[in-house]
């Protein structure tokens, strides 16, 4: 007997989402290489599973991290840590905020025809989340990390997304 397991996105949303946007294509991931081509495919896969900083136990998303964190790794932990007196988890969490709906600024002119915008980047954050969280658990197997998907995180834009490590 055969069973379903569902993608990232509910087989629902998929389907709809599919028929609406690329009913011509085979499938969501022939769509998306026709669309992005190898180089963005690759850039992706970067974004799904980018590369985390730790510094002093904390897990920081890298590309969160403008100045290159390794030049002088110690001097920004210690800043975080004196802005935040020491509160690792609100430094995690501070750092790691993101919003999602700023990632398609740039987009914004095509993104206002779309009435179901919210629902979209919802739906992409869970999905950042998901996959955020694989790779954390795949790098740092002994530690367990909370995510946020809200509103304005930590002063970020619209739907956000954060993450931070469980208390011990």
């Amino acid at each position: 007997m055969a069973s379903l397991h569902e993608g990232i996105l509910p087989q629902e949303r998929e389907n709809a989402l599919h028929e609406k946007i690329c009913p011509w294509a085979a499938t969501f991931p022939q769509y998306a290489c026709t669309h992005n081509g190898i180089d963005g495919m690759l850039a992706a896969a970067s974004f799904f599973a980018p590369a985390f900083l730790e510094i002093d136990g904390c897990v920081f998303v890298q590309m969160f991290i403008w100045n290159n964190p390794f030049a002088d790794a110690n001097a920004f932990a210690q800043q975080l840590a004196s802005q935040f007196h020491g509160d690792r988890r609100a430094m995690e969490r501070w750092v790691n905020a993101w919003s999602v709906a700023e990632l398609f600024a740039d987009g914004a002119a095509r993104l206002d025809d779309l009435p179901d915008l919210p629902e979209k980047i919802l739906d992409f954050a869970r999905c950042i989340a998901h996959f955020w969280e694989q790779r954390l658990r795949a790098q740092f197997p002994a530690r367990t990390f909370i995510f946020e998907i809200g509103e304005e995180i930590e002063g970020e834009s619209g739907i956000s997304i954060t993450f931070y490590q469980k208390e011990q």
